[in-house]
Formats: structure tokens, C-alpha cells, sequence
């Protein structure tokens, strides 16, 4: 009875050594590295009637975002993760290109990371079947990751295979380098499929952004911490 007592605890130590030799020797993708050095500095943006997603790209708590997203709300709040939800102000917008910069207080976000923007022209962003990720909030849900690749290049925007939902909007195209390649922007839905998705060439922010910093003598917003909602499933769990 020993014996097999002993072969036992014997068979169990060596299973627990290969799991840990298998666990330790599993890849991770690129993918999964990338969302987990970046998504902290995605945000869930909302306005009166909706939110969307953008994302920081200056210590001084400079965010980008989707035009559209705002929709010329005189109440922008941002929210970082499940818990922690600050009011921003606009800063700059083009409607046209579908592109705005909105601030929060500095102290709020300065342990965060920021975004690296890839500063280049709009051709050179990225080529046709190079791998890409999203981060936002889409739906109900809070900062998460879908993938693909880019499927054409355009002057204006990015096509791509990645899947994108109301909520994605103003959130980044990350390319496997890290950096901004395209702001998400539009679905162009299918009624066989996921469809195909369109993000706004950086290029185009960086005026913008140029303008926005411009205006960071002025005061910034509060650092008031607001209500959260708590739609997402994470939260209404109390997770």
C-alpha cells in the first residue's frame, strides 16, 4: 500500500514538472505582447447619448479619438479600465477628417503609457498583409483585442480583416511594432460575413495634434473622479 502510495505522489510530482516545463516553454504571440504593454493607455470615451474608445498619446494627457464619438457633447468623460472615470475637455476637432484631441488632468494618466505614433507618410503606415491589432470598447464590453490583417492601403485610411463594433471607434490600429499606424473609424458590414473594417491614417492627426498643444497652457480639466456605469459584464459581476 506504500509502494503505491509512493508511486503516487512520484507520478503526480513529475506530471506537476511537465506542466510548469510546458507552461514555461508555451509562445506568446506578438499579439498578446503588444495589447499588454499598450492597452492601458486605451480609454473608453463617453458622451451624452454614447461612448467610444481613444487612447493617450502625450504626458499631458493629450487623447485621440474619433469626431463622431463626441458628437459635439458639452459632457466628455473618460474612463481608464473598469473603475476609474475623469471628465475631459475638447481640445481640437476636424469633423471632416473625423478626428478629435481631448485632454484630462495630467496626474491622472502619468503613470500610464503612452502611445507610440508612427510619424510617417500615409503610403508607408503599413502594406498590404501585414499583421495589426485593435484596442477598444466595444458593445458592452471594456478595452479588448481583436486582429487581422491589413487588407489595403488608401491615402485616407487602412482596410482591414480586423473586427470592429460600435464602441471600437476612436480606439488604435497598432501595427507589430507598437505604434499608431490608423485611428478605428468605420465597419463596412456583410451580410454573409464579419465584413471589412476602415481606420483614419494617423498622417492625418498629427496637424491636429500639433494644434492641441498649442492650447495645454490652459487649464486642464478636473481630476473628479465621476460615476461609473458599470454596463460591462466585468463589473455587473463585481468582478
Amino acid at each position: 500500500m506504500k509502494a503505491k502510495s509512493l508511486t503516487l505522489v512520484v507520478a503526480l510530482i513529475l506530471c506537476g514538472i511537465a506542466c510548469n516545463q510546458v507552461f514555461a516553454a508555451r509562445k506568446v504571440s506578438e499579439e498578446a505582447v503588444i495589447f499588454r504593454k499598450t492597452r492601458d493607455a486605451v480609454f473608453t470615451v463617453y458622451e451624452d447619448r454614447g461612448h467610444g474608445s481613444g487612447f493617450l498619446v502625450d504626458r499631458a494627457g493629450l487623447i485621440l479619438t474619433n469626431s463622431h464619438v463626441i458628437q459635439s457633447s458639452s459632457h466628455i468623460s473618460v474612463q481608464l479600465g473598469h473603475h476609474t472615470r475623469v471628465p475631459a475637455t475638447l481640445l481640437a476637432e476636424d469633423r471632416q477628417k473625423d478626428i478629435a484631441v481631448l485632454r484630462v488632468a495630467p496626474e491622472i494618466v502619468k503613470e500610464l503609457p503612452v502611445l507610440k505614433i508612427a510619424d510617417r507618410p500615409a503610403a508607408d503606415l503599413a502594406f498590404e498583409g501585414e499583421r495589426v491589432i485593435a484596442i477598444g470598447s466595444p458593445l458592452n464590453q471594456i478595452r479588448i483585442l481583436t486582429s487581422g490583417i491589413v487588407s489595403k492601403v488608401e491615402d485616407r485610411a487602412i482596410i482591414s480583416d480586423v473586427n470592429i463594433n460600435p464602441g471600437n471607434s476612436g480606439g488604435p490600429l497598432i501595427n507589430m511594432d507598437s505604434e499608431v499606424i490608423a485611428i478605428n473609424t468605420f465597419l463596412d458590414p456583410s451580410s454573409s460575413g464579419p465584413g471589412v473594417s476602415g481606420s483614419v491614417s494617423i498622417s492625418l492627426a498629427l496637424p491636429l495634434l500639433d494644434q492641441a498643444s498649442g492650447s495645454l497652457r490652459e487649464e486642464p480639466p478636473p481630476a473628479t473622479l465621476l460615476r461609473v456605469n458599470g454596463n460591462d459584464p466585468i463589473t455587473k459581476a463585481g468582478l
